[in-house]
């Protein structure tokens, strides 16, 4: 596993503890996931884990478009009324940053190649 797969994972793992933290009650509930958004925060989160343990950076990726697309549904539906993928702000601000993360990770090498190796034959 390379440094760029350990960091998909760790996403991964981020969104996943999200879950619990949104848990917390009182004057600690910052984060809200309710209905929706523990399904999008657990399904999305597992596979940005698969992806960095099987080094597959198309689907770190594509993780990260779907967190960047969750992010731009949830931020007019947190406004309205009609809260139906049940998060808030807070909510948004995280799955951006996912997003973001998993998009950099996983376009890193086409971003950024690594000049320093040699292909070979050449």
């Amino acid at each position: 596993m390379t440094g760029l797969d350990r960091a998909a994972a760790a996403l991964g793992v981020v969104s996943l503890a999200s879950v619990g933290v949104a848990q917390a009650r009182d004057r600690y509930q910052v984060l809200e996931l309710r209905s929706w958004s523990i399904a999008v925060a657990i399904g999305l989160g597992l596979c940005a884990v698969v992806a960095g343990v099987t080094g597959q950076r198309w689907l770190a990726t594509t993780t990260g478009a779907v967190f960047v697309v969750a992010t731009v549904v949830q931020v007019p539906v947190w406004g309205s009324s009609n809260n139906w993928l049940g998060g808030n702000g807070s909510t948004a601000s995280l799955w951006l940053g996912l997003g973001v993360g998993l998009l950099t990770v996983g376009l890193a090498n086409r971003l950024w190649p690594d000049r320093t190796t040699r292909r070979a034959g050449g």
